[in-house]
C-alpha cells in the first residue's frame, strides 16, 4: 500500500507540475505574443522613424544641391547673345561671357528645322549646322560673328538660336535666345 501511496502521491505532484508548467507555458505564450505584438509595433515605428529620417536627408540634399546649382547658375546667368553689326549693314551676333571664368565647348545651332548657322570669318560667310568656338576666355566675346540662315518671321532672330557651353566647373549649360539659361546632363 505504501508503494501505492508513493505512486499517487508522486502521480498528484506530477500532474500539479504538469498543471503548474501548462499553466506558465500559457503565461510565457500570453507573455510571448504580447512580446512579439510590442516588438512587432517597436519595429513598424523604427522602420517609421528610419524613412521619415530618410526623406528629411533627401529633402536637405535636394535643397542643398538646388543652392548649389543656383550659385553656379549665377555664372552660367551672365554667358548671354550679344548683337554684333556684320558687314553689309546687318546685325550678327556674338557669345557674350561676362562670367567670372572662361567657357568651353561653345556650341550655337538654331532651333529652325533645317536651318544653318552662318559664321562670319572675316569678310566671307560660312553656313553650317552650328557654330563651335573652343574656349571663350572670361569676361570676352566670341571670336566670331554668326546669325541663323533662315529665320522664322513671328519669333525674333535671336529666340531662334540655342547655345550650350561648359562652365569651369564641368557643368554643362543651354540658353535659348534670351530665356533663362538651365543645366544640361
Amino acid at each position: 500500500m505504501q508503494a501505492a501511496t508513493f505512486s499517487a502521491i508522486f502521480a498528484g505532484i506530477s500532474a500539479a507540475v504538469a498543471v503548474v508548467s501548462a499553466v506558465v507555458s500559457g503565461v510565457s505564450a500570453v507573455r510571448s505574443r504580447s512580446a512579439k505584438r510590442e516588438a512587432e509595433q517597436r519595429a513598424r515605428e523604427a522602420l517609421e522613424a528610419a524613412q521619415s529620417v530618410a526623406t528629411g536627408v533627401d529633402r536637405i540634399a535636394q535643397v542643398h544641391e538646388s543652392r548649389q546649382l543656383s550659385q553656379k547658375s549665377a555664372e552660367a546667368e551672365k554667358v548671354t547673345f550679344a548683337p554684333s553689326p556684320v558687314m553689309g549693314g546687318r546685325t550678327g551676333w556674338r557669345i557674350n561671357n561676362d562670367s567670372n571664368a572662361s567657357i568651353s565647348d561653345v556650341r550655337v545651332r538654331t532651333t529652325t528645322n533645317g536651318a544653318r548657322i552662318v559664321v562670319y570669318h572675316g569678310s566671307s560667310p560660312d553656313p553650317g549646322p552650328e557654330h563651335v568656338e573652343p574656349v571663350i576666355a572670361a569676361h570676352q566675346p566670341s571670336k566670331f560673328m554668326f546669325r541663323p540662315e533662315q529665320i522664322a518671321p513671328d519669333k525674333p532672330e535671336v529666340d531662334q538660336m540655342v547655345v550650350t557651353f561648359t562652365d569651369a566647373k564641368q557643368q554643362r549649360w543651354e540658353r535659348t535666345g534670351g530665356q533663362a539659361v538651365r543645366a544640361v546632363r
